[in-house]
């Protein structure tokens, strides 16, 4: 008898656990996926390394993450800081109807948004991130810096919105403009309300020059089969060469060009009472509010072992070690060969440092620097300040090729002399223009 009624006792005690432990929910990504919804990715990425990231696990945005505020310059910290809250470990930014302008030099518009990084010149100048109208006066100063650097890599978004005809949701770069030629946008997401429907909706994305003179405008709408209002996996690949935009794993558009210089993440929401025009508008006032944007996870990764072989416009050779001189070479070699194959390391303030494929796997000094200033491009051991071995790319405009420098000038070939000089060149010469071919 004794035996039964503990038996009894143990299966009443476990039928409990199972009852309440179906009662009981425990947050976590794979939880936040409703019918309809496509499902959180793995955080970790093949090929990849995550080297910032967000869930939005908390009940407030965290400003050691994000600038918690919208072109606050073009403003102040108050009238563009986020209408916002948090939804079952999500970040829903909002429009509320009682929402002022967020600024005076962008009429009728609400906003709310974060931004992975801030810059603003003196009160009263023109010196700004984004300077949409060209005449903005800076009305607030502002503390300046990059929450996290952006410089190539893949990044995702995993988000959702409920907005009406007039709205639009974004998530968008733009350059951290500390001169005026660094300032294009790249859009990832633009998402107008008046062209979302049950079954499908329209996303826009491309690139706009502003200043920068080395690139030109490229923009496009995809129509994409689904529901915004559901769950959906943005994600973005900045290469030196490409971009290339997806929604929920799959490529939906590549641009062959790009942006060689750091640049600002905006993920935000915006109501235009003024819009008028396809896809924009026209304004929808009986649209219930909130109009909201709920974003799951942001994520940033750089490629791990992406190496390219970097090729002379004018020549068509190669820089490469494969004679150990000293010297990086200027020569035809086999595109096989790890002696011309060259990784791109970010350096985390726009800059990147060139590691040698061969020596690096020799174990012996594999960067490509001019410290010791003798005419030619040197490799070897570099010290990870120094500013000879970090490197940045120029576009050549509506072409595939680059223009490499540091702060001794730019690689050329111009007296073809077997390897590669530094200097002053032409922007025009092709002696001093490279194709950074990725090796597959």
């Amino acid at each position: 008898m004794m035996m039964k009624n503990i038996r009894f006792i143990a299966l009443w005690f476990f039928a409990v656990v199972l009852v309440l432990s179906t009662i009981i929910s425990f947050p976590s990504k794979q939880a936040n996926a409703a019918v309809g919804d496509f499902p959180p990715n793995p955080l970790a990425k093949p090929g990849y390394q995550l080297y910032f990231n967000n869930e939005f696990g908390g009940s407030s945005i965290d400003t050691n993450k994000w600038v918690d505020a919208y072109l606050p310059h073009w403003s102040n910290r108050t009238q563009a800081a986020p209408r916002y809250n948090f939804n079952n470990g999500s970040l829903v930014l909002r429009i509320d109807q009682d929402q002022q302008y967020w600024s005076p030099f962008d009429g009728v518009i609400k906003s709310s948004a974060i931004m992975s990084g801030e810059y603003a010149g003196p009160l009263g100048s023109t010196e700004g991130l984004h300077n949409f109208k060209g005449n903005n006066t800076v009305l607030e100063t502002q503390q300046n810096g990059l929450k996290f650097e952006s410089l190539y890599g893949y990044y995702e978004l995993r988000a959702k919105g409920n907005i009406g005809s007039g709205n639009h949701l974004a998530w968008w770069m733009v350059g951290y403009e500390t001169s005026p030629e660094k300032s294009a946008e790249i859009d990832i997401i633009e998402a107008p309300g008046g062209q979302m429907a049950s079954s499908s909706f329209l996303l826009g994305h491309g690139v706009h020059a502003w200043d920068d003179t080395t690139v030109s405008k490229e923009y496009y709408f995809d129509t994409i089969q689904s529901d915004a209002k559901q769950f959906h996996i943005y994600g973005f690949e900045w290469t030196p060469n490409q971009l290339k935009f997806y929604v929920d794993n799959v490529l939906v558009r590549t641009i062959n060009k790009s942006i060689q210089y750091s640049m600002v993440h905006i993920i935000n929401i915006y109501e235009n009472e003024n819009a008028s025009g396809f896809p924009w508008g026209p304004f929808d006032p009986n649209y219930t509010y909130p109009k909201q944007f709920e974003i799951d996870y942001f994520r940033a990764y750089q490629p791990v072992d992406q190496y390219y072989l970097i090729k002379n416009r004018w020549t068509g050779q190669y820089l490469n070690v494969q004679n150990q001189t000293g010297k990086v070479e200027v020569s035809s070699v086999p595109s096989a060969y790890w002696s011309g194959q060259w990784k791109m390391e970010n350096t985390g303030d726009g800059h990147f440092r060139l590691k040698n494929r061969y020596l690096g796997q020799l174990g012996v000094g594999s960067y490509m620097h001019n410290e010791d200033n003798l005419g030619y491009v040197q490799y070897g051991q570099a010290q990870t300040g120094w500013l000879t071995a970090q490197w940045s790319l120029e576009n050549v405009k509506d072409t595939v090729y680059k223009r490499l420098k540091n702060s001794t000038g730019y690689v050329h070939n111009e007296n073809k002399l077997g390897y590669a000089q530094y200097g002053s060149v032409p922007s025009t010469y092709w002696s001093s223009q490279w194709e950074f071919v990725p090796v597959q």
